[in-house]
């Protein structure tokens, strides 16, 4: 109970609703915008791609073949519109609103996915920072251990060989110290690169699990699959619509003009005349060497849309069950550095006891009150591991973070 207490305030001393935290750099969450735009366009455009345009026409054309200048001058609007084409107009409205809706989808997967890489990296820069700051107490350890062993050392009470292993891994701390602090500046620079968000203003979200159900209810790539299943059907019938019978309204209003118009015979005269024609027309691409192949290959796409959703669930599974199994480790491993935690501290108070009485050194009650803040450091950084595992589930789900 006291180990989940300590996770609690921890968590809770980073407590911050993700979702009113633009993590984002304003330029990259407009260019998500545009992405989406321009997809709602596009598809727009696919949906009514069935209209046919109205079409204005005009011609004037020119001749003295009877040694007169004739002229003959149209204008014309027609049009030539489908409205029957067994189905296969509403086909492929309800196609294009498929495909909008998967479109979309993908940009919020983009989008998530980048976000995730932003809280990931704000994880680890404070990760890094506990990692700073416990490696800086293991050094002040080594420091220690040295100024002890090179006393003992001139009391003869030790040999080089213990002094110069201790020399070596006080360089070692101080070296791993610069490894993190370069990691840092690292993780800081790429964050940098995603997010405006000013590092001391950045808040950390709190993530919780949630059940495998509620995994696969609110997963971007299963709502993909299943709306990529539904669009490859309503193509799979657009396809086939296209070899069925089609009927047209035909439409045309004529304006047409003869000036100087002669025959062999030295008459010449002017007409006018403006007329409509109106009336339907059928087709049937009746024979078409492609028909069968076109439409086995739309099945095709259909199929395997199916498979690819069946194929995604049994990868999802395996994913949650592994992330699952990762975040029992960690709490393990937290329960166990809990643990450790409380012997440093019963340590600790009972060397300073024993210092008071004159039996310990003050190099023991250094030692253990930096071993006991260790443990302090190591706790936030295994309570960051999980919370970055968590954040691989929220990565493809719609469930605000």
């Amino acid at each position: 109970m006291r180990y989940l207490r300590f996770s609690l305030l921890f968590i809770l001393s980073i407590n911050v609703v993700f979702a009113k935290q633009e993590y984002l750099s304003p330029i990259k969450e407009q260019n998500f915008d545009l992405l989406k735009n321009k997809n709602d366009v596009e598809n727009l455009k696919l949906g009514s791609s069935w209209i046919e345009p109205i079409e204005l026409s005009a011609s004037k054309i020119f001749n003295n073949q009877y040694g007169s200048n004739q002229k003959n001058t149209l204008y014309k609007i027609s049009i030539n519109q489908p409205i029957f084409k067994s189905g296969g107009i509403i086909f492929l409205i309800k196609y294009a609103n498929s495909k909008e809706k998967f479109d979309n989808l993908s940009v919020k997967e983009q989008r998530r996915a980048l976000i995730k890489q932003a809280v990931s990296l704000l994880f680890q820069i404070r990760r890094a920072e506990f990692q700073k700051n416990r490696q800086k107490l293991v050094l002040k350890n080594a420091r220690i251990d040295l100024l002890r062993k090179r006393e003992q050392y001139d009391s003869g009470l030790l040999d080089s060989g213990f002094l110069d292993n201790a020399v070596i891994v006080k360089n070692s701390s101080a070296l791993s110290l610069l490894d993190i602090e370069s990691s840092k500046n690292n993780l800081i620079e790429s964050f940098e690169a995603i997010s405006d968000l000013p590092l001391e203003n950045a808040k950390l979200p709190v993530l919780k699990g949630f059940t495998k159900k509620e995994y696969f209810d609110e997963s971007i790539e299963m709502k993909k699959a299943e709306v990529n299943i539904l669009q490859s059907n309503q193509y799979k019938n657009v396809i086939i619509s296209k070899y069925l019978p089609t009927i047209r309204v035909n439409a045309s209003y004529n304006d047409f003009k003869n000036e100087n118009f002669a025959f062999g015979n030295g008459i010449n005269f002017s007409s006018a005349d403006t007329y409509y024609q109106y009336g339907l027309s059928a087709s049937w691409k009746f024979l078409d060497i492609n028909i069968l192949r076109d439409i086995e290959s739309s099945k095709l796409d259909y199929l395997r849309a199916k498979n690819s959703q069946i194929d995604l669930k049994n990868t999802l599974e395996k994913r949650y069950a592994k992330i699952l199994n990762n975040i029992k480790v960690v709490d393990k491993k937290l329960k166990l550095t809990y643990e450790d935690k409380d012997l440093y501290e019963k340590l600790l108070s009972d060397t300073k006891e024993l210092f008071k009485a004159g039996q310990k050194s003050i190099y023991d009650v250094q030692t253990l009150e930096n071993s006991f803040e260790i443990q302090k450091f190591n706790l936030k950084i295994l309570s960051i591991d999980k919370q970055l595992l968590l954040l691989d589930l929220y990565e493809k789900s719609e469930r605000e973070l």
